[in-house]
């Protein structure tokens, strides 16, 4: 027998605000305080049955327990009392005490209390149920508890809470080994499956420790932003729904999604509103997309339709570009088979543009090739742009196609304190940036957009009998490589709805802000170095070696040494780039959850490690002068 302990009109409201205040789940305080009353076990016992279910509960506490809610449970529980019948399901919570997670089941009858519990390390529901099946007399053998079909994804959205709760306390770096993640991931598959909880804890446990906390505000590597907490959401919506943006037929919700998506972004961008849109993977597959369009309208000129003639025995097509330009320009080219020796790479000025004068030689060595110019806004060193206003009606009084690379910096266009580094960008032909950088998505998102729709349709619009599509309503398909795809913009649409204008205009300068202090900063160390203090939210810093007669392969070797160590630490991680032939520190701040503590924890470690490098070597540097003097003599 047991007593209903549910929390209904018999305990009022201050037993229970009284019971949360004890920090243990109420449903176990009420379990121990049933065995206590109806079943006479004594403290001890009680100690040894609650450490039996892998929690930890001092006698002593108990006793309070049982002093101060004893008197007011005991006509309860003794009145009111049902038999525990054979269809009990299990519940299964991850909790976080005091930094430590654990697994908590509960047994819960047809009333919806708690008949027991059990609390583990691991997520491992076959235990639970073999521990509760032993616990629980009078369970038929032929009838066995289930699982929620849903429980896989409550357990999971725990785990994502904990995740996310303690991204300040984690490091930030992968602490697992190559040799430690092929042991515990690669084996073979098994003949029979596993159930959907034990999968994912296991994928947990195995992976976790190898992975990057780029989702935190220290991450400072590569080009890489968070993710918004709308955007997250909408991106498990996603996966929920699971439909095919193809087509609007396919999903009329996500066709309308995307559209409105594309129609907002050029409005903050200041983009040509009719230009057409899609949305891909990522800036890579948007270059494919935007260099196939300017390839088609290219040799359309030239009297060849390359859909259905081919590349072979078409016109000749260039690219030229500076030497800022990012590499997937260069593998965008390749998949298109245009080859990379298409590409005129012309040497960029000190502030990392495209000089005017340069272009122009480049274009009047050759007026008659098919010519396609790409320009950077925002390269990744330290968000240089090139001067749209002069590079674009240059380029176009040529016939050339104007491609933009915003991959991150495009979207400064949205911020009024930082619009006039794109200023005359909307009259290029095409432009790409992603939403998993500054815009906060997951990743897996990017935008293209390009001025000459009609091109655009004519490069991928594709027609098969068993394809039926709306009239007047965007189909995805015609504007996408793909086929079959995930829908890209539910994520996006969330993110923009979360900001608003002036919140993705904060976003933008507050990032910018921190990554400017971060390079200051850390340049202004002893033994460090500022290479290019950011022009929106990229910087380098270079750290120096103090010895004596250090060459800059020395400065390379403490460069890499330095950055090695920061992250090794988990408080703070970089990437690095070789600028103009010397080996720096990336700093880039993408991330919406960045904030003060998180640049001043980047600081003291950073200065932290440059202090050991620098106390190491004073003992040696007046013993190489001492050496060097008498060598002199």
């Amino acid at each position: 027998m047991k007593s209903k302990t549910t929390l209904n009109k018999n305990i009022s409201v201050h037993i229970v605000k009284a019971l949360e205040r004890l920090h243990y789940p109420l449903d176990v305080i009420l379990v121990i305080m049933r065995w206590h009353i109806v079943h006479a076990c004594s403290l001890r016992v009680l100690e040894a049955m609650v450490l039996d279910r892998g929690m930890r509960v001092g006698y002593s506490t108990i006793h309070r327990w049982v002093t101060k809610f004893a008197p007011l449970f005991e006509k309860i529980f003794r009145d009111d009392k049902h038999r525990v019948k054979t269809n009990w399901h299990v519940h299964e919570t991850y909790m976080c005490s005091k930094g430590n997670g654990q697994y908590y089941y509960r047994a819960i009858d047809q009333f919806g209390d708690t008949v027991d519990f059990l609390f583990v390390s691991h997520q491992d529901q076959s235990v639970a149920l073999r521990f509760f099946n032993r616990a629980i007399p009078g369970l038929s053998e032929t009838t066995r508890p289930s699982y929620k079909e849903t429980d896989v994804l409550v357990c999971t959205l725990h785990y994502a809470q904990f995740f996310l709760k303690n991204l300040s306390q984690s490091k930030v770096c992968a602490t697992a080994t190559l040799e430690e993640l092929q042991a515990r991931l690669q084996h073979d598959l098994a003949d029979e499956g596993m159930d959907p909880s034990s999968v994912i804890d296991e994928l947990i446990t195995h992976a976790q420790d190898g992975l990057l906390g780029n989702v935190g505000g220290r991450f400072f590597g590569w080009v890489t932003g968070g993710t918004l907490p709308a955007a997250l959401a909408a991106d498990w919506l996603t996966s929920t729904w699971d439909q095919n943006a193809a087509t609007y037929t396919c999903s009329p919700a996500q066709s309308v999604i995307e559209e409105v998506c594309g129609q907002w972004i050029k409005e903050l961008l200041c983009l040509p509103k009719l230009a057409s849109f899609a949305i891909t993977t990522g800036s890579q597959m948007g270059h494919m997309v935007a260099l196939a369009v300017a390839r088609h309208a290219q040799l359309r000129q030239r009297a060849w339709n390359v859909e259905e003639q081919g590349l072979q025995g078409a016109p000749k097509i260039r690219i030229i570009t500076s030497d800022m330009c990012h590499g997937s320009i260069e593998r965008a080219v390749q998949l298109l088979g245009l080859g990379k020796k298409c590409i005129h790479i012309l040497p960029a000025d000190e502030n990392g543009k495209l000089p005017p004068a340069m272009l122009h030689a480049a274009l009047e060595r050759d007026t008659t090739t098919a010519t396609i110019v790409v320009l950077q806004a925002g390269d990744l060193h330290f968000g240089a742009f090139d001067c749209f206003a002069q590079l674009i009606p240059l380029a176009h009084s040529y016939g050339a196609w104007v491609h933009i690379d915003g991959a991150f910096g495009l979207w400064v266009s949205a911020s009024p304190m930082l619009k006039h580094f794109t200023t005359a960008v909307q009259y290029a032909d095409s432009w790409v940036l992603d939403g998993h950088k500054w815009l906060n998505v997951p990743y897996g998102c990017g935008y293209v957009f390009v001025a000459d729709a009609a091109s655009h349709v004519a490069s991928f619009s594709n027609k098969e009998n068993y394809l039926f599509k709306a009239d007047n309503v965007r189909n995805q398909i015609d504007w996408n490589p793909e086929w079959s795809r995930r829908s890209l913009g539910m994520a996006t649409y969330a993110a923009l709805k979360q900001l608003g204008k002036n919140g993705l205009a904060a976003l933008l300068e507050r990032t910018c802000k921190y990554a400017r202090l971060l390079v200051s900063q850390i340049g202004a160390l002893h033994g460090a170095q500022i290479v290019r203090l950011p022009q929106i939210n990229q910087g380098l810093v270079r750290f120096l070696d103090t010895a004596l007669y250090a060459k800059e392969s020395d400065h390379d070797r403490r460069t890499r040494a330095v950055i090695e160590a920061i992250n090794k630490s988990g408080e703070a991680f970089f990437s690095a780039t070789i600028w103009r032939g010397r080996y720096c520190m990336r700093v880039s701040v993408c991330n919406w959850r960045t904030g003060m503590e998180d640049i001043t924890r980047a600081i003291d470690i950073t200065k932290k490690i440059l202090d050991m490098y620098v106390n190491r070597h004073e003992k040696i540097i007046p013993l190489a002068r001492k050496n060097n003097k008498k060598h002199c003599v």
